[in-house]
């Protein structure tokens, strides 16, 4: 009985070696394949740097870092196309990198020649791909500062004119005024209405707006109210 327990406990310890060994041995032939793959990529990489020209001097690390930044479009700068035209040295399209900005361009265009203007133009804004940016002689932005000048007066005066028509309509002429016009004025009926038509169909046209408080019941007081507002 004490031996068969003897031979059932080296056989338990045969078997727990050879699972032993043979994870040892896979783990081996793993790690020999990782490292031949990582030999045979460097070698590529290397080769690749001498058909180029490179001196293959660069880490690994270096080939690895440079060929992440060709595979992953964040590093990849992408280029637009600009026009800039005008009173620029060398107007012309230009091949930019995304991102540039006007000052970019026009310094690429040699800068502004002696007749150009930058006062309309934001040096600092982004460009965009097929954009056009036109650069304005200094008379140009001259003409377009009197212009706007010019407009503005014409707006005022233009205005004031209307202004002077509004005053103008305003005044009512008790010579020619209807009944209608005459009852605006602030104290005038139907019957004080009446009254003025049938004093200029008697005694014909006031000769001074004082005449009008000949017509019964207009006096100083009621002719205060609308004085300002009467003309003959």
């Amino acid at each position: 009985m004490l031996k068969k327990d003897n031979l059932i406990k080296i056989l338990s310890m045969v078997i727990v070696g050879i699972v032993f060994l043979s994870v040892f041995i896979i783990y081996n032939k793993s790690s020999e394949n990782a490292h031949k793959e990582v030999v045979s990529l460097n070698e590529f990489i290397h080769e690749d740097e001498k058909q180029d020209g490179g001196d293959g001097d660069s880490g690994d690390g270096d080939s690895i870092e440079a060929s992440l930044y060709v595979e992953n479009d964040e590093y990849i700068k992408k280029s637009i196309f600009v026009e800039v035209k005008g009173e620029v040295l060398k107007p012309d399209v230009y091949k930019m990198e995304e991102g540039s900005i006007v000052y970019d361009l026009i310094s690429i265009a040699g800068g502004i020649t002696d007749k150009g203007s930058l006062d309309n133009i934001n040096q600092a804004r982004e460009i965009k791909n097929g954009e056009c940016i036109v650069v304005q002689s200094i008379d140009d932005i001259s003409n377009l500062h009197n212009g706007d000048l010019l407009n503005n007066k014409l707006n005022t005066e233009t205005i004031g004119v209307e202004n002077k028509k509004d005053v103008v309509s305003s005044i009512i002429n008790i010579n020619t005024a209807s009944k209608e016009e005459l009852k605006s004025l602030n104290g005038i009926g139907d019957v004080l209405a009446d009254s003025i038509i049938e004093y200029r169909e008697e005694n014909g046209e006031f000769k001074s707006v004082e005449d009008i408080k000949n017509i019964p019941r207009i006096g100083s007081k009621t002719f205060e109210k609308f004085k300002d507002k009467i003309a003959v």
